[in-house]
Parts: structure tokens; sequence; C-alpha cells
């Protein structure tokens, strides 16, 4: 797609070896142009990269891509930056955020030491808009076209700690338009230092709109 989204630097330990890599989501599909949300044919992806020499590493893209993690849901443009963050403090990266314009939130863990399908699990962690409606509305199609923003909310005697990720809603192809009821979204991800495996992901309820 559009390469609107930033390359993120990071370390991140492949297979026992510690390497400067470069994060980036796969960009923007001009079809969202239109105001009814569809699904993307490009863009839907999530590239990690040499920082060195620019070969790709892994990545994430949609059912049947053939990418290191496939997810079904990965049918629609991710535009904006990759938010990765380093939980453990040991200089490495091992979590990402990022957002698609389906209206989507996902959470990515990385799991240092592994390589190809065993080094990322990741899955929607919010679904916001009308990329998982069975009939779209104009009015809930609201797309991200920039990365979350997070913050980490410390516990206290009476709540557990919390990563807060902030994230609005807009329609940029058409600023005016008033028919797409855009909304601004704090979400809660309470497993703050857990890596989580896929069988983790796959058993945790995706944030809705109901929610």
């Amino acid at each position: 797609g559009q390469t609107w989204s930033t390359p993120v630097p990071a370390r991140v330990n492949i297979g026992g070896t510690r390497r400067a890599v470069l994060l980036v989501g796969g960009g923007y599909d001009t079809g969202q142009g239109t105001t009814l949300y569809s699904s993307d044919s490009i863009g839907r992806g999530i590239y990690m990269l040499d920082a060195e020499t620019g070969a790709r590493l892994w990545w994430a893209g949609p059912g049947g891509s053939g990418a290191d993690l496939e997810n079904a849901s990965m049918t629609i443009s991710i535009p904006g930056d990759i938010r990765v963050l380093d939980m453990s403090g040991d200089g490495l990266a091992d979590r990402m955020y990022a957002a698609d314009t389906g209206g989507r939130v996902w959470r990515f863990d990385i799991n240092n030491g592994g390589s190809g399908a065993s080094l990322v699990t990741g899955r929607v962690l919010a679904s916001l808009g009308a990329a998982d409606m069975a009939v779209p509305t104009t009015a809930d199609s609201r797309r991200f076209y920039y990365a979350p923003d997070v913050a980490l909310i410390q516990k206290t005697a009476t709540n557990p700690s919390y990563i807060n990720i902030a994230i609005g809603s807009g329609y940029r192809a058409s600023p005016n338009n008033v028919f797409v009821r855009d909304r601004f979204y704090a979400l809660r991800d309470y497993d703050v230092f857990n890596t989580l495996t896929g069988a983790d992901h796959a058993a945790r309820p995706v944030i809705t709109e109901a929610d």
C-alpha cells in the first residue's frame, strides 16, 4: 500500500541472535476512499525488516498469504505506525500494538529467541468498526489511520495494573463527512507483562462496540 507508516527501530532476538530491525505497517489502500467499509487487496500486513540490509525477517498477513503469522481477520490495510514496546526492560522489543482502517486494534507478542512462525503471536484485541459486522453500515465505518497511544497504569490497592490504549477514528479521505460515527476510545489490556501464546490470544474475547 501507500507507505504512510514510519518505520520503527527496535532490537529483537531472532533464533538466538540480537538483530536491529525496523517494524512497519503494510500501508494505505486507496480503496478506503469510499464511504462504506470494504476489504482491501493491499496494505494488509505488518513487516519486520533487517535494519542493515532491508531483508524481510518476519511478516504478518491474511490467511493463505504465506506470512509467518497468518490471520483471517487481516483483510484491511494498516497505514499507521506500529507501537513497539519493551515491557521487560531488557532492551528487546516484546510487544506491538497496531490499528487498521477497518476499526480494529491488534496486539502482538514477540517471543524473543524464536524465529519464523514461532517469533510472534497476535490477534485482534478490539473490533470497533464495520470490519467484523455481518451487514456493515456507513455509520459504523470507523477507520484508524494512526498507531494507538499506550500508557502503563500502575495497580492500586483495589485495581490491577493495565495498559491503557487510546485511539481515535476518523475519515481522512473525506474529513467533513458527517455520516460516519467517529469516536475516541480508551481500552484496557490487563495482560501487562505476560507474553501471550497463540492459544492465549484465541481464548481472549475481542472488545467490541457493545462493550
